[in-house]
Parts: C-alpha cells; sequence; structure tokens
C-alpha cells in the first residue's frame, strides 16, 4: 500500500518501505494482542499457533508491546536524502496518533 501510493505520487519507491514497515510492525502487535485470551482468544492464526499459544501470554504481550516502539525507532533511522525530515515527523505523528489515544 505504501509503495503503491508513493508509485501514484511520482515518489521514490525506496522511500515508501521505512513507512511500510513500520505499519507492519504495527500491524503485527496489533494481531499479537488481537489474538490474547483477553480477547479473541485465538490458539491458531493461518494454520499455525499464535504467539500466545507458543511462548505464553505473558511473552505475547511483551512483544507486541515492544514492536510499538520499535515502529518509531525503525522511522527514525529513514535516511534524510530517502525521507526529509518535516515530512518523517508528519509520518511519525499520524502512527502515532492512529495506535494511541488522541483528542
Amino acid at each position: 500500500m505504501c509503495d503503491a501510493a508513493c508509485e501514484l505520487f511520482g515518489g521514490d519507491r525506496r522511500a515508501a518501505f521505512p513507512t511500510a514497515c513500520a505499519l507492519e510492525m504495527v500491524h503485527a502487535a496489533s494481531l499479537i494482542h488481537d489474538n490474547l485470551p483477553c480477547m479473541d482468544d485465538d490458539l491458531v492464526r493461518q494454520g499455525r499457533l499464535t504467539n500466545h499459544a507458543v511462548y505464553g501470554v505473558d511473552m505475547a504481550i511483551l512483544a507486541g508491546d515492544a514492536l510499538f516502539p520499535l515502529t518509531f525507532r525503525h522511522l527514525s533511522q529513514t535516511p534524510p536524502d530517502l525521507f526529509p525530515e518535516p515530512r518523517l515527523l508528519q509520518v511519525v505523528a499520524e502512527i502515532a496518533c492512529a495506535v494511541g489515544f488522541h483528542r
């Protein structure tokens, strides 16, 4: 999706990859948390045991929680020649708003 949007607006496809990876980290974290017993309690997703079924609830919570800051760390390491810093700050703000509380 990020790659296609970048291509649609004439951007450098390489500039889309850091954001695409960051969004995938957020997506993976949301799936890990969604599978927990206190949520959907899924033991299998796409034919494989879920994180909490293999490693336990405590580790699944920690794994999902760890992916959120990793998202922002990954974005912060985007080379400025690929993605201007003011635009990068907008991306960080939008993702933070989407995954957390905002008014």
